[in-house]
């Protein structure tokens, strides 16, 4: 009887166990998935701001030529830099 019930305890631990690293495992592809989802945001952040940015630049260039009484073409010819 008593090696029936330590065959028992050690099955139960083992599942236990499996079950413990089961779930660490879910842990850190959880973790790994957020990861990677807020490096792919963090990256279209920064082009994102890049592109207001350069939008905003051109926007006061334009806005400040024709303040002057000039046309794009006496600002250099220099096309936008709107491309995300």
């Amino acid at each position: 009887m008593a090696i029936c019930t330590q065959n028992v305890l050690r099955t139960s631990e083992r599942h236990i166990l499996a079950l413990l690293n089961q779930i660490h495992q879910s842990r850190l592809n959880e973790l790994e998935h957020f990861h990677k989802t807020v490096t792919q945001e963090l990256a279209n952040l920064e082009k994102r701001t890049r592109f207001l940015s350069n939008l905003e630049k051109d926007t006061l260039d334009t806005v400040h030529g024709f303040r002057a009484g000039g046309s794009s073409k006496e600002s250099g010819g220099r096309s936008p830099k709107w491309k995300v």
